[in-house]
C-alpha cells in the first residue's frame, strides 16, 4: 500500500504519517526503484493502535516503549487512567470554582481570595506534597529568622556591629541598607528589617605569644514576627532540630554511634537469654518422653495384672498423649474333629501388638480396631488350613492371680465366633482381638478387666513433673529392683524414660539461671551508659545553651530543642543497633523494645538533667568562661 492508501484506512494526515515515522514508530519499507514507501498491513495496524492510544491522551515516549515491547499495554493504559483520572479531577475542581465566580458576580468578585483557594488547589498533590511544601515554607522562613557569625575584635559600638555586618555581607553576597535614626543597630536584608546584637565571649589564646583578643558574636535577628499556626510552629521546630544535628555532624555521629553499640549489646544478650528460653520450650518436640507400667521389684513389664484404678489413672490422665493397651487372653478354637489352643491378647492399636499398619495383611482396607475380628500369626494360619474370611469358633479365658499373688489362673469368659480379618508374622500371640471387644469378654464373664501391659507418650515435656505428682496420687509405686517376689504379677509401679530430657532442660536451665544473674548488672550498665553518654555531650553544649539564652528564647523553648535533638539521635542510634542485629539473625523485635526502651529511658533522663543543671548556670558567666 501507498500512503494515499494508508491515509484513506487509517484516517491520519500524510504528515502525521511522516512524523510518526520519524518518531520512530514504524518503519515502511522502500520500493527498489523509485524509492517510494510501501506500507505492510502490519503497518496500517500500528499506525491505528498509535492513534488509538493518542486519542488516550497518551504521550508518544510511551507509545513507543509500548510498540518496542519495553513496556506492556496493560501497564501503560492503567497508568494513563491514573493521570486522566487525576486531571479529571482538576478540571472538576476549575469547573467549580467556574460556578463559584458566576454565583459571586463581578461586583462581590474577592480576587485574592479565589486566587488563594486556586493556588493551594493547584499545590495539592497528596498529604505528602502538602506537608512538603509546608516544610519548606517553614524551612526558609527559619533560615531568614536569623543568621550570626564571630569577630575577633572588641565590639563596643552600635557602628561597629553594622561595619561588622556589612564586612560580613559584602563576603556573602548578601544585599544590605543601613537604618538611620534608632539607637539599635538596624539594618534591612532582602527588604526585611534585621536587629543586630553583640555577645562578648571570653578571651582567645592566639599563638605562642598568648596574644589576646576579646572574641564577639553578633547575632542578627528579624524583627518583623509572622502569624505562624500550631502546624508551621511545630515544621519550624522539626527543621530547627535536623538543622542542628546536620551542623554538629560528630557529635551526631558519636551519639549514634554509642547508642547503637549499647543496644546490639543488650539485644546480643536479651537474645541468648531468649534462645535458651525457646530451646527449653521446644525441647518437648525434640525428645519423647515415654513411660510404661512395671511390677514394684523391676522384673516384669508385661503380662501383667494393671488394677483398674491405675489404668483409669493413666486412661483419664490430660498429660498423655498416644497409649497402648494389651490384655492376655487365653483361646481354644473349636473344630469338629478337635480343639486348637491358642495365645490370644486384645489391644487398642497396631503398636501394642508390636506391629506396623505394612505388618498386617487385610481382607478389606481400612480395618479399625472395632468388631468382632480377629487377627492371626501366618504360620498358625497355615497349619489349620485357615483363610480370610473364614469364621472360628473360640472359647475365651482371661487370668488371674492366686490367692498368694504368686501364679496366675485361667477364669473361662465367653464362648465367640471370630472372622479373620488379617494375618501377620506375630511375635508372642497367635491371635489378637479388638480390645473392646476384650473388654466386654470379661464383663460377660463377670471378671474383673486388667489390663497386662499399657504403654504410653508424655504430651507436653515440660508438664513431666505435673504428670508424676499426679501417678503419685494415685498410688504409683517406684521400682525397687531385686525386692522380693511375691505380688510379681502385680502392674503397680511406674517407669518414665525421661533421662535425656531432664539432662538437656537442667543444662539449659543453668544457662538461663547464669544469664539472668548477670542481667540485671548488664541492664545496670546500660542504663548507667546512657546517662553518663547523654551528661557528658550535654556539657559540650552549654555555650550554645547560655547564647540562646541571650538572645532571648525562653527556657521551655531551650529545654524542648536540645531535649528533641538528644532523643532524636539516640533513638536514631537504637533503630540502627535493631536493624544490624537482626540483618545478622539475632534478637528480634519484642528483645529491641525492651532493651531500646530501657536504653532511651536512662538516656532521656540523662539529658533532662544536664538541662535542668546547665540552666541554673548564668548566662553571662557562661558567655565569659567561668562556669
Amino acid at each position: 500500500m501507498n500512503t494515499q492508501q494508508v491515509e484513506q484506512m487509517t484516517g491520519i494526515s500524510r504528515q502525521n504519517i511522516r512524523y510518526y515515522e520519524k518518531e520512530g514508530l514504524l518503519s515502511p519499507k522502500r520500493d527498489e526503484g523509485n524509492g517510494y514507501r510501501i506500507y505492510s498491513r502490519e503497518d496500517v495496524e500500528i499506525l491505528k493502535r498509535v492513534k488509538m492510544l493518542r486519542m488516550l491522551g497518551m504521550q508518544l515516549d510511551v507509545i513507543r516503549s509500548v510498540l518496542h515491547g519495553e513496556e506492556s499495554l496493560e501497564e501503560a493504559v492503567v497508568r494513563q487512567r491514573e493521570r486522566l483520572l487525576e486531571h479529571q479531577k482538576q478540571l472538576k475542581a476549575a469547573a467549580d470554582m467556574c460556578e463559584k465566580i458566576r454565583r459571586m458576580g463581578e461586583k462581590d468578585l474577592d480576587v485574592d481570595a479565589c486566587l488563594e483557594q486556586m493556588e493551594a488547589m493547584e499545590r495539592q498533590g497528596g498529604m505528602f506534597a502538602r506537608f512538603r511544601d509546608d516544610y519548606k515554607k517553614a524551612a526558609e522562613w527559619e533560615d531568614k529568622k536569623e543568621f550570626s557569625f564571630y569577630v575577633d575584635a572588641n565590639i563596643k559600638t552600635k557602628e561597629e556591629i553594622l561595619r561588622s555586618v556589612w564586612e560580613y555581607g559584602q563576603t556573602h553576597g548578601m544585599e544590605l541598607q543601613k537604618v538611620h535614626g534608632r539607637e539599635e543597630a538596624l539594618f534591612l536584608a532582602d527588604g526585611q528589617m534585621y536587629r543586630a546584637a553583640c555577645l562578648r565571649l571570653r578571651p582567645r589564646e592566639r599563638g605562642k605569644e598568648e596574644e589576646t583578643k576579646r572574641r564577639a558574636l553578633i547575632v542578627c535577628r528579624r524583627c518583623t514576627r509572622e502569624k505562624r499556626t500550631g502546624r508551621m510552629r511545630f515544621l519550624q521546630a522539626v527543621h530547627i532540630v535536623l538543622r542542628n544535628i546536620r551542623r554538629q555532624k560528630k557529635r551526631s555521629a558519636l551519639q549514634v554511634l554509642v547508642c547503637m553499640a549499647a543496644v546490639c549489646f543488650g539485644m546480643l544478650y536479651q537474645d541468648n537469654i531468649d534462645g535458651s528460653r525457646q530451646q527449653l520450650a521446644e525441647l518437648d518436640e525434640i525428645y519423647t518422653v515415654s513411660g510404661e507400667v512395671w511390677n514394684y521389684n523391676g522384673s516384669m513389664n508385661s503380662g501383667l495384672r494393671i488394677a483398674g484404678k491405675y489404668a483409669d489413672a493413666l486412661r483419664e490422665s490430660p498429660y498423655l498423649g498416644e497409649m497402648e493397651e494389651k490384655v492376655d487372653l487365653n483361646a481354644v478354637l473349636l473344630g469338629e474333629q478337635e480343639e486348637v489352643p491358642a495365645q490370644a491378647a486384645g489391644i487398642n492399636c497396631l503398636a501394642a501388638g508390636e506391629l506396623e499398619p505394612g505388618d498386617v495383611t487385610w481382607e478389606d482396607e481400612g480395618e479399625s480396631l472395632d468388631g468382632t475380628w480377629c487377627v492371626m500369626d501366618k504360620t498358625f494360619m497355615e497349619k489349620r488350613g485357615l483363610d480370610l474370611g473364614d469364621q472360628v469358633t473360640a472359647e475365651i479365658s482371661g487370668y488371674q492371680e492366686d490367692e498368694m499373688a504368686v501364679v496366675l489362673l485361667t477364669v473361662p469368659l465367653c464362648t465367640v465366633k471370630l472372622e479373620i480379618a488379617g494375618y501377620a508374622d506375630l511375635a508372642a500371640e497367635d491371635v489378637l482381638c479388638p480390645l473392646s471387644e476384650a473388654r466386654q469378654w470379661f464383663d460377660d464373664g463377670g471378671v474383673e478387666y486388667m489390663p497386662s501391659r499399657m504403654r504410653f507418650e508424655i504430651k507436653d515435656a515440660g508438664k513431666l513433673n505435673a504428670f508424676k505428682k499426679e501417678m503419685d496420687e494415685a498410688g504409683f509405686m517406684e521400682v525397687t529392683a531385686g525386692f522380693g517376689a511375691t505380688g510379681i504379677y502385680k502392674g503397680n509401679a511406674l517407669v518414665v524414660d525421661d533421662r535425656a530430657y531432664v539432662e538437656a532442660a537442667r543444662s539449659i536451665e543453668k544457662n538461663i539461671q547464669f544469664l539472668m544473674a548477670f542481667y540485671p548488672l548488664v541492664l545496670a550498665l546500660m542504663m548507667v551508659t546512657g546517662y553518663i553518654v547523654s551528661c557528658l555531650v550535654m556539657q559540650d553544649r552549654r555555650m550554645e545553651l547560655a547564647v540562646m539564652r541571650a538572645l532571648g528564647t525562653g527556657r521551655r523553648r531551650v529545654f524542648f530543642q536540645i531535649f528533641s535533638e538528644h532523643v532524636l539521635m539516640a533513638a536514631a542510634g537504637c533503630a540502627c543497633g535493631a536493624l544490624v542485629c537482626l540483618a545478622a539473625g539475632t534478637g528480634s523485635p519484642g528483645a529491641f523494645f525492651r532493651v531500646a526502651g530501657a536504653f532511651l529511658l536512662c538516656y532521656s533522663a540523662g539529658a533532662c538533667v544536664s538541662l535542668a543543671v546547665a540552666g541554673r548556670f548564668s548566662v553571662i558567666a557562661a558567655l565569659m568562661g567561668k562556669e
